[in-house]
């Protein structure tokens, strides 16, 4: 019975693999990034520029009145250049965590204002690269599964259209909760997409898309 199954029969595993290949090379990159947060570079400089303390720069950058993409822009300039344990999932939450138990607790760790100062006066060109760089590392982080997921439904529902159905988010998304599609089922487990029965409806299958740039795509 093992002998039939499909993976079994592969000799070559790098025949399976799915190659997507979104990416730009380096140092294409660096313009083009350079150019995205250019920006917001020069407000972060700005905003050190007039703070009396790297705290007070912290509060600042989580301020409503910041619009909230430059301020994740800021916030990983901030992890970068002030303090790396400070994660942009905690600073982000600015209704959620105060800015004054992030200083109470991480405050420690927060680079000197004086020190930011004298390095951000006047940042060369090559500098605003490599920090354009830095924070511009993970804006595709999870494009590639998208588009594996995108791509295997539109192959699905070619091959089994008016047979079976699938569901699911095709891009940037909220899961399918499986307590969602089955009420007996308890906690709370997410899944990619769910394969039905076209005339009844009938749930036939849950799947999960992974995708890493080293290794392929797989969807089950």
């Amino acid at each position: 019975m093992t002998e039939n199954k499909f993976l079994c029969n592969i000799e070559d595993p790098n025949t399976i693999i799915t190659p997507i290949d979104t990416a730009i090379r380096f140092p294409e990159i660096l313009e083009i990034l350079l150019n995205k947060y250019s920006d917001d570079i020069a407000f972060f400089s700005k905003l050190i520029a007039e703070s009396k303390s790297s705290a007070e720069l912290l509060d600042k950058i989580r301020s409503k009145g910041i619009d909230k993409d430059q301020r994740m822009s800021l916030l990983k300039m901030f992890r970068r250049c002030v303090s790396p344990v400070l994660d942009t999932e905690t600073t982000k939450k600015i209704g959620k965590v105060s800015t004054a138990s992030l200083v109470e607790n991480y405050g420690s760790t927060f680079k000197s204002i004086d020190v930011l100062k004298e390095q951000f006066a006047n940042l060369s060109n090559e500098t605003k690269g490599a920090l354009a760089a830095l924070i511009g590392e993970y804006d595709t982080r999870g494009q590639l599964g998208y588009d594996l997921t995108a791509n295997f439904f539109g192959w699905f529902e070619d091959r089994f259209k008016g047979e079976l159905t699938i569901n699911g988010p095709r891009g940037a998304g909220r899961d399918i909760e499986l307590n969602t599609i089955f009420p007996d089922f308890e906690g709370q487990y997410p899944c990619d997409f769910v394969i039905r029965k076209a005339d009844t409806a009938e749930v036939l299958a849950v799947g999960f898309a992974r995708y890493d740039s080293t290794r392929g795509g797989a969807v089950g």
